[in-house]
């Protein structure tokens, strides 16, 4: 017979084998047993409503410091005890006070990991503020694709008169460096093929996404014209670009030769009439 442990009515054990921690009964008990908050956030943590970081494993004696953690989540979950989220980092890694990370890989800031097509968990017009960085083109564009989706679900997160801050790969000036390809010096030649010219080998790569794991190709390439007409498509009126957001040091900001590369826009949800 499997072990139990229960929290008000709540057997934990049963729910963290449904959610596949790998954990132990002693782990949970040392947990719950310093303070009912601890526990009860527990319990939401184990239903998939609020993501924790816990760096490393606890044991019983860290259990004081893995209550701190949970209660620290607390105050971030609305009546129904789900996230509540007021600015949402998609794509995100650099942890920044009042910001919520989304991310398909887990990460030590990583606050909720899933993709960006799939926002549901997150009610409409509760969000103020939405960033991302050379995110949207991993995703596919034609009628079936997930773009178009994935901004609408951007849209309808958003307050009226909220914004979608996004940074894409600037296609227009990544082909006039492909075409045009600067002369170099130096560079690495173990990473360039033989006979390749290097400037064009590594425009390619951000063209079509560096394509070191499962996420890293992308789908489309944007200008600003096919930028703004995706984002109004998917409901945003104005569209304003701007050569930098001085949010987060990632690539909104990257330079290849010391050109800029990244389109920068702000997209606005239309105020309430």
């Amino acid at each position: 017979m499997q072990a139990t442990l229960q929290h008000r009515g709540v057997d934990l054990l049963a729910m963290a084998r449904v959610a596949g921690l790998q954990t132990c009964e002693e782990m949970l008990r040392s947990w719950i047993n310093d303070t009912e908050e601890a526990g009860d956030l527990l319990v939401k943590y184990l239903e998939g409503k609020v993501k924790l970081q816990v760096e490393s494993e606890p044991t019983r004696e860290g259990g004081g410091e893995v209550s701190n953690k949970l209660i620290q989540h607390a105050g971030s979950l609305d009546a129904t005890g789900s996230p509540r989220i007021t600015r949402l980092h998609v794509g995100g890694v650099e942890q920044r006070k009042g910001w919520s990370i989304l991310n398909t890989v887990p990460g030590p800031n990583v606050d909720i990991v899933g993709s960006c097509t799939d926002l549901s968990f997150i009610p409409s017009a509760t969000v103020q503020e939405v960033y991302s960085s050379h995110c949207f083109e991993h995703l596919g564009y034609n009628s079936c694709g997930q773009l178009l989706s994935a901004l609408r679900e951007v849209h309808r997160i958003l307050v009226p008169g909220g914004c979608f801050k996004c940074s894409v790969p600037d296609l227009s000036v990544l082909c006039s460096l492909f075409a045009n390809p600067p002369a170099i010096s130096y560079y690495d030649q173990s990473i360039v093929p033989s006979g390749v010219n290097p400037v064009r080998w590594q425009v390619m790569r951000m063209i079509y996404g560096g394509q070191m794991d499962a996420w890293d190709f992308h789908k489309v390439g944007f200008d600003r014209g096919i930028l703004e007409s995706f984002l109004r498509s998917a409901g945003f009126l104005d569209v304003e670009q701007v050569e930098n957001f001085e949010l987060f040091n990632d690539t909104s900001k990257m330079r290849f030769l010391g050109i800029p590369i990244s389109l920068n826009v702000i997209a606005w949800k239309q105020k309430s009439l």
